[in-house]
């Protein structure tokens, strides 16, 4: 669910101040039909501006009102109410992936969300470095075109988990971008060089 799907021109730009985000945020949480879904994916611009503080306020608003099944007593742990209650009961909100380039002043702002995420009390999944290198598309060699191991460094010094780097990787920003269809592997053996880095 995107904003851009509500325009009239995908073209048009959307100047609005807080307020107005923060409703629409709310609007998108309460009032679209999601129907059952095992994980919300939301993916926020980077830093921690009004969507953030909206996002974390609602989702946070949401869970304290959402866990309304009583929990089964421990002789029937194995039941269907014991089943029931926690599928109802999943947290609402499993916690942030911070992604971040290897580069100094992308770091110093992830870590500037990692202290936001602790002050709003966001579990952390962990630190994703992205842009980690580039993958050559003839050989699979990955190349430093930036500097190497900054999210690394950054999550290790902050406590958290790092999830890995990423290199840029012209398949799969092909495959992303729609001209690879159906996201089907080459016989290049571009799968295996993908498989390097997952």
């Amino acid at each position: 669910m995107s904003l851009g799907f509500l325009l009239r021109d995908r073209g048009d730009a959307v100047i609005w101040r807080g307020p107005k985000k923060t409703a629409m945020i709310r609007q998108f949480l309460t009032d679209v039909l999601w129907g059952e879904t095992d994980y919300l994916l939301i993916d926020t611009p980077p830093g921690t501006s009004d969507e953030h503080i909206a996002l974390a306020e609602q989702l946070l608003t949401l869970a304290s009102t959402t866990r309304t099944t009583e929990a089964p007593t421990t002789s029937n742990q194995d039941s269907a109410a014991a089943q029931k209650y926690q599928k109802n009961n999943k947290p609402l909100l499993a916690g942030a992936v911070l992604v971040t380039t290897p580069q100094a002043i992308s770091t110093a702002d992830v870590r500037k969300e990692l202290n936001f995420c602790a002050k709003t009390c966001i579990p952390v999944i962990g630190v994703v470095e992205n842009m980690s290198g580039y993958s050559c598309p003839c050989c699979g060699e990955v190349s430093n075109v930036f500097s190497s191991g900054g999210g690394k460094v950054m999550a290790e010094e902050m406590g958290v988990r790092f999830l890995g780097a990423v290199p840029i990787d012209v398949g799969f920003g092909e495959m992303v971008e729609g001209v690879r269809k159906g996201g089907q592997e080459e016989e290049d053996g571009g799968g295996d060089r993908r498989d390097k880095w997952r």
